[in-house]
C-alpha cells in the first residue's frame, strides 16, 4: 500500500493456504483464522449438499487464498465449478478491483468482463486510519443487476420457464393494451435472441475473425483452449471482443489468474459443446472449419459469441413462453389487491373491513385536531386558506400505519412544492426515469432583471379583445379565491424574480389559463427522477376484465357498475413552496388598462413541469389508499378516479370513496356536469365505457358523444 502502511498481517500463504502454522501467528490472528476456516467449512458442506438444480456463487478477490484452500478444493473435486473474473471498474466501480466468481451457473460467463484499460482508476490509499479497500467492499449497482440477470436467465433455461419479469419490464399502459387484446408498439423479447452464449478466452490478437455486416461469422471456427475444443459455427453473432493483455493501467489479468495456481478457470464453452455442434462441423455453407489455438502467453482477446436458435428449437421456446396476454394483467400490484378482494371476499366481509378502517381513523381525525391547527399555523398566510381543509397530520399517521412508500409526501404538503431544482422521488410509486435539468437554477438570476423589463413593456395581448377580457377576469377570480396574489407592483419583485407569461387556451366553451413556465426557462431547471404516469382507458378496461375473469372463475356473476370521481380545481388544492416564490410570478394582460400586470402563484400552476410531478404523487397516494386500504378497484388519471364495483357493493363503494376524499380534505365534484353516480355507463378521458353487457363478459368503449351501440 505504501512505505509506512502495509495492510493487515497475512495469515495464509502459497504453501499454507489453510493458514500459517500457529507459532507464526499471535492469538488474535489465530482466532480470526479459525473463524474464517469455520465459515469456509460451512460453505463447503452447504454447496456439496445442494441439489444440482440450485445455483450457487462464491465471490472473493481474484488473488484470494480461498481458491487454494482445502475447502474449495473439495468443492472443485466433487462438483462442476466454473470460474469467472469480473473487474468492478467495468461495472461502475471507481478503483480496479478484480473479483473472482466461482459458480455452477454457466450463464454468468457471458457477463464476465475484464478491464479494457480505456479509463482511469482511483488510487488505493490509507486515509483517516482506513484502507480504501473498504470503500470498494460494496457491489456496484450494475454488477448486482448483471449477477441477478445472469442467474435468472440460467434458471429460466434450466427449468424451461417462460419470461420471468415481462410484466415488470413493460409500462403499465402498454401492459394494459396487451391485456385488452391490442397490439402494442414495442414489446420485450419473449424468447432470448440466442440459444447459447459462448466465451472463448486467449484468442491471439492477430487472429482476424471474418464478419459480415451484421457481425455474424462468415466461417466455422474451432478454438482449442487448454485441451478443450470450442466449436463456433458460421453465422454465429460476435457480441464482444475485448483485450486480455496490454492494459497498461490495470496490469496483466492473465498473470493474475495464473497466480491462483488453481485449475478452476474454465470458459463458458468448456464441457458444454452441444450434440448438434458436432454435426455442424460438416458445414456446407462456408469454406470449411478454421482451427485456432488459444495462447495465454501472447497478446490475446476474450471473445463472446451468441449462437442463434435452430428454427425447431425457436418454435418450441415460443410455444413454451405463451401469449403475452396471458403474462400481463395490465394493472398495478396495488390495484390487483383490490381486484382479488372483490373477487374472493364476500360482500359482508368487504363492507365490515371498510367500516373497521374508517372506525379507526375517523376518531383519530378528531384527536389530531390540535396538531392539524399547529401545522396550519406554521404555514404562510396565503397557504393556510388553501390547505385549511387538508388533514395532513391524519394522512401522516395513516401512511405510517399502512407503510406507504412515498415517505416524503407529507413534508412536501406541509411546506409546499418546489417549482425548480431536483424534485423528490415518489419512493417507488412512480416508474424511475431520470430527466435532468438543461440549465442550473442559478442561471436564471443574471437575466431575470432584463427579462422582467421586457415582459413589463411588451404587449401580452393575444390580439382578441374578448379572450383578453375573459383571461383577465379568470385571473381576478383566482385572486378572489386566494389562488393568486396581485396585481403586484413590478418594482416590489425580488431581484432574482422570474416572470412567466399567462395565455388562454380555448377548449370548447371553456377557457383554460395556461402559465408558460417553459418560455421563462423555469421548467428547464427541473430535474425529475420519476415519470408522472397516469392510467389510461386501456388500464380501466384491463381492470374490468380482471374482475370479470376472476368472478367467472369462482362462479359469481360478472355484472359490474362504475362511476368517476373528479377532483375539483385539482392543482389549486396544493401550494407552491415559499422557497420557489421568486419563480412563481406570472404576467397577465389587463385589457382595461392596456398594461401588463404581475401576479404571484399561491397554488400549483397549470404549465409547470414540477407541478405535474407534485400532483401525480398526491393522486397516486389517494389511489393507493383506496385500493389497498378500502379494497376499492380504482384507476387514476391525474384528477380523475374511476371506481369499479359489483351491484351489491356499489353503495358501499360510493360511500367509502366519498368519505376518503372528505376525511383527507380533498374537494371533488359533487354537483354539475362532472358529478357522477354508479351506473352502467361511465364517462372518462373523453370516452364512454358501457358496462351494460358485463354480465355476458363484454365491455364497450364508445366515443363520448356516441349514442349508438357501436364500439371500437
Amino acid at each position: 500500500m505504501s512505505k509506512t502502511h502495509f495492510g493487515p498481517r497475512p495469515m495464509r500463504s502459497k504453501h499454507f493456504p489453510d493458514g500459517l502454522p500457529p507459532h507464526l501467528l499471535n492469538q488474535n490472528s489465530r482466532d480470526r483464522l479459525r473463524a474464517a476456516n469455520r465459515l469456509y467449512h460451512f460453505m463447503q458442506k452447504l454447496i456439496l449438499s445442494l441439489p444440482s438444480t440450485t445455483v450457487w456463487t462464491i465471490e472473493n478477490p481474484l488473488r484470494s487464498w480461498l481458491w487454494q484452500t482445502s475447502y474449495f478444493q473439495q468443492i472443485q473435486e466433487q462438483t462442476k465449478v466454473l470460474f469467472f473474473q469480473f473487474d468492478m471498474c467495468m461495472f461502475g466501480g471507481k478503483r480496479l478491483k478484480r473479483t473472482g466468481i466461482a459458480t455452477n451457473c454457466e450463464n454468468l460467463g457471458s457477463y464476465a468482463i475484464q478491464c479494457d484499460g480505456l479509463h482511469e482508476h482511483a488510487p488505493y490509499e490509507f486515509r483517516d486510519g482506513q484502507f480504501d479497500t473498504a470503500l470498494e467492499a460494496e457491489y456496484p449497482r450494475n454488477f448486482c443487476e448483471v449477477l441477478v440477470r445472469g442467474v435468472a436467465e440460467h434458471l429460466q433455461k434450466l427449468h424451461q420457464w417462460g419470461p420471468l419479469d415481462l410484466a415488470k419490464r413493460v409500462k403499465l399502459a402498454r401492459s394494459a393494451a396487451v391485456a385488452t387484446n391490442q397490439q402494442p408498439k414495442r414489446m420485450p423479447q419473449l424468447v432470448p435472441e440466442f440459444q447459447k452464449v459462448l466465451q472463448v478466452r486467449h484468442v491471439p490478437r492477430a487472429v482476424d475473425i471474418p464478419l459480415d455486416s451484421k457481425r455474424n461469422t462468415m466461417q466455422c471456427h474451432s478454438f482449442l483452449c487448454d485441451n478443450d475444443e470450442i466449436f463456433i459455427p458460421c453465422q454465429t453473432r460476435m457480441l464482444r471482443r475485448t483485450p486480455q493483455k496490454g492494459c497498461t493501467s490495470c496490469g496483466d489479468s492473465t498473470v493474475a489468474l495464473d497466480l491462483l495456481q488453481a485449475n478452476v478457470t474454465q470458459s463458458l464453452g468448456d464441457g458444454m459443446t452441444a450434440t448438434e455442434d458436432k454435426t455442424d462441423k460438416d458445414c456446407n455453407q462456408c469454406a470449411g472449419v478454421r482451427r485456432v489455438k488459444c495462447d495465454k502467453e501472447i497478446e490475446s482477446d476474450e471473445i463472446i459469441f451468441g449462437r442463434f436458435w435452430s428454427p425447431e428449437f425457436f418454435l418450441e421456446q415460443v410455444a413454451l413462453a405463451g401469449h403475452p396476454q396471458h403474462l400481463m394483467s395490465g394493472i398495478s400490484d396495488v390495484m390487483q389487491v383490490a381486484v382479488d378482494a372483490n373477487v374472493h371476499w364476500s360482500y359482508h366481509d368487504i363492507v365490515i373491513h371498510r367500516c373497521k378502517w374508517f372506525g379507526k381513523y375517523l376518531p383519530m381525525a378528531a384527536a389530531l385536531k390540535e396538531k392539524e391547527a399547529a401545522i396550519l399555523q406554521d404555514m404562510p398566510g396565503p397557504m393556510r386558506s388553501i390547505m385549511s381543509a387538508k388533514r395532513i397530520a391524519l394522512l401522516e399517521r395513516i401512511l405510517q400505519d399502512e407503510g406507504y412508500p412515498d415517505v416524503g409526501l407529507v413534508q412536501d404538503l406541509k411546506r409546499g412544492f418546489d417549482l425548480v431544482g431536483e424534485l423528490p422521488t415518489a419512493g417507488g410509486m412512480l416508474p424511475a426515469k431520470l430527466v435532468p435539468a438543461t440549465m442550473a437554477v442559478g442561471e436564471l438570476a443574471p437575466n431575470a432583471g432584463r427579462a422582467r423589463a421586457a415582459m413589463r413593456t411588451a404587449s401580452a395581448s393575444c390580439g382578441d379583445p374578448n379572450l383578453d377580457e375573459m383571461l383577465y377576469q379568470k385571473t381576478l377570480d383566482e385572486v378572489e379565491r386566494g389562488w393568486l396574489l396581485g396585481p403586484l407592483p413590478w418594482d416590489s419583485l425580488e431581484p432574482n424574480a422570474v416572470v412567466s407569461r399567462r395565455f388562454a387556451l380555448q377548449q370548447g366553451e371553456k377557457l383554460r389559463p395556461i402559465d408558460d413556465y417553459s418560455m421563462s426557462s423555469v421548467n428547464a431547471t427541473v430535474t425529475v427522477k420519476d415519470q408522472a404516469t397516469a392510467d389510461n382507458v386501456d388500464v380501466i378496461c384491463a381492470m374490468m376484465l380482471q374482475i370479470m375473469t376472476g368472478l367467472r372463475s369462482v362462479g359469481r356473476s360478472t355484472e359490474l357498475k362504475a362511476r368517476s370521481f373528479e377532483l375539483a380545481a385539482a392543482y389549486r388544492q396544493l401550494c407552491v413552496a415559499p422557497t420557489s416564490r421568486a419563480f412563481s410570478y406570472i404576467c397577465v394582460y389587463n385589457p382595461r388598462k392596456r398594461a401588463n400586470e404581475v401576479f404571484s402563484q399561491v397554488c400549483l400552476p397549470f404549465g409547470s413541469k414540477a407541478a405535474v410531478n407534485a400532483f401525480i404523487r398526491c393522486s397516486r397516494c389517494i389511489q393507493w389508499l383506496a385500493c389497498k386500504c378500502l379494497l376499492l378497484p380504482t384507476t387514476c388519471y391525474y384528477d380523475d378516479f374511476v371506481v369499479i364495483a359489483t351491484p351489491q357493493l356499489q353503495s358501499s363503494s360510493e360511500s367509502a370513496m366519498s368519505l376518503l376524499f372528505e376525511m383527507l380534505g380533498w374537494a371533488y365534484d359533487k354537483e354539475g356536469p362532472k358529478a357522477d353516480t354508479f351506473s352502467e355507463v361511465v364517462a372518462s378521458l373523453g370516452v364512454s365505457i358501457s358496462l351494460a353487457e358485463t354480465i355476458a363478459g363484454e365491455i364497450k368503449v364508445m366515443n363520448y358523444s356516441c349514442t349508438c351501440s357501436c364500439c371500437f
